[in-house]
């Protein structure tokens, strides 16, 4: 059954982003895989309000709501996998039972939903639709009966008949556990499977209600709705942005949400994937990008901050085109195609070298970087010779320039200080002499001033260069 999306209301396109970006910027260090999945799909800027609206809404009123959901759809995911193997029909028909019985306890569970923002309000609307007040009476009613008379846990208790209240020892175990204050460590229990043998022997034991519940079986088939599943990865991309969010600021890091524009700003950015090694003291950053200056060089001595600047970029600019909480003062965003990393690999090199491995990489973001996306670009080429390193640097950097992406190039490289690509650049505390790992432009009048003086006392490269024969 096709179901409301709660994330987008127009096809997403051709849009993406590289799941290896994820991994260099390091955001598979604060969301979990298939969030990051997820949004790997660039959404249509159209719908950025909508999930700026839920997200407001979960950040004041929490996501116990959508966490609820969530439980129950992993619970129905953990019985279609039982059903899927079952062991026989009995032993299917069973649990065919419980799975009707959890769809329609979460299709009422949305309907009811309070939350209204965003995506939520047509979502809750299209399960009021769906719940039919009778087949879920009669649903229950089966599975009711069927629980009250054969009660086997399939779930997480071994075998039980008619345990008291439907419970088997573990379910005590925990519940005493609780009671005495004792914190439980998971044992990787894992389920036990109704086996075929005991299905048969109780469908001869319990034939009434057995022949209900094949009859039950035969008649609603139809309507088990496995697309149910699809929304836990959704319910998962707002309760772990929310959480991450509310994480952040109970740190003094502030939030915001992004406005859409022409160009990207963010004032006071924060490389929030240094809280994954519970790093709270974070050093925030501005960043720029224009018509004018939509391609810069970063240059600085190492430990300075440029991969935390890189990944300061990549974070709040996928977070703004997500419509997600922006760990930043202020954001402004504009519609991109891509987000691309072209980090340092750690993989050997036998077949290939290294060098040709990089210009594959780079080839393959070129081929698809769209008219408007953003890379970033951490040492690349930094495997070969200074003079071709260099012209390879210029040259790709000249060439994003045109072609009018938007990307940070950080770079040891001398020779792109000469180039008309501005320049950013670590900034050391001249009284201290500590590194504040803060990034600033360096001016271009400041570093013409630089080259005059050094030229006026013979000192320039090209002076150096001819005196000692370099």
């Amino acid at each position: 059954m096709e179901h409301i999306s709660i994330i987008y209301s127009l096809p997403t396109g051709t849009a993406h982003i590289p799941y290896t970006t994820f991994e260099d910027i390091k955001m598979t260090g604060i969301l979990p895989a298939n969030v990051l999945e997820l949004m790997q799909e660039l959404p249509s800027k159209d719908d950025i309000r909508l999930r700026q609206e839920t997200f407001r809404y979960l950040t004041e009123q929490g996501t116990a709501e959508l966490e609820s959901l969530s439980v129950q759809l992993y619970e129905l995911s953990e019985l279609y996998c039982a059903y899927d193997s079952a062991a026989n029909d009995a032993v299917k028909k069973y649990i065919f039972a419980a799975i009707l019985y959890r769809q329609y306890r979460f299709y009422k569970s949305s309907a009811e939903l309070t939350l209204k923002e965003g995506f939520f309000e047509g979502y809750r609307r299209h399960f009021e639709q769906l719940y039919d007040e009778g087949v879920a009476s009669e649903v229950k009613r089966v599975y009711d009966s069927l629980v009250t008379s054969i009660n086997i846990g399939i779930k997480e208790d071994s075998l039980t008949l008619k345990a008291a209240e439907g419970k088997g020892y573990i379910t005590d175990i925990c519940h005493h556990a609780t009671e005495m204050g004792i914190e439980l460590v998971d044992s990787g229990f894992s389920q036990k499977e109704l086996g075929a043998d005991i299905a048969l022997a109780l469908e001869g034991l319990f034939a009434r209600e057995w022949n209900e519940l094949s009859s039950h079986y035969e008649k609603n088939k139809t309507l088990l709705d496995r697309d149910l599943l699809d929304y836990i990865d959704q319910f998962d991309f707002y309760i772990y942005n929310t959480k991450l969010a509310l994480e952040y600021t109970a740190h003094c890091i502030p939030l915001c949400y992004a406005h859409y524009g022409e160009d990207i700003s963010i004032v006071e950015g924060y490389d929030i994937t240094l809280m994954a090694k519970k790093c709270y003291d974070i050093i925030p950053n501005d960043i720029s990008f224009t018509a004018d200056e939509s391609v810069y060089f970063l240059a600085g001595a190492n430990g300075g901050g440029k991969t935390t600047y890189l990944r300061t970029v990549g974070v709040c600019v996928i977070m703004s085109l997500w419509g997600c909480p922006v760990p930043a003062r202020h954001a402004r965003v504009c519609a991109l195609d891509s987000v691309q990393t072209h980090f340092p690999r750690d993989e050997r090199f036998e077949l290939e070298g290294r060098l040709l491995d990089e210009q594959n990489r780079v080839d393959r973001i070129l081929s698809d970087m769209g008219e408007r996306s953003l890379i970033l670009l951490n040492e690349t080429y930094a495997t070969t010779n200074e003079e071709k390193a260099s012209a390879m640097t210029c040259e790709l950097a000249a060439r994003l320039k045109t072609e009018g992406q938007l990307a940070v190039y950080v770079t040891h490289q001398k020779k792109a200080q000469e180039t008309d690509i501005p320049m950013l650049t670590c900034i050391v505390d001249e009284g201290e002499g500590t590194r504040t790992y803060k990034i600033k432009p360096l001016k271009a009048s400041v570093r013409s001033h630089a080259e005059d003086i050094l030229k006026k006392y013979s000192l320039s490269r090209a002076d150096l260069e001819e005196r000692f024969g370099i």
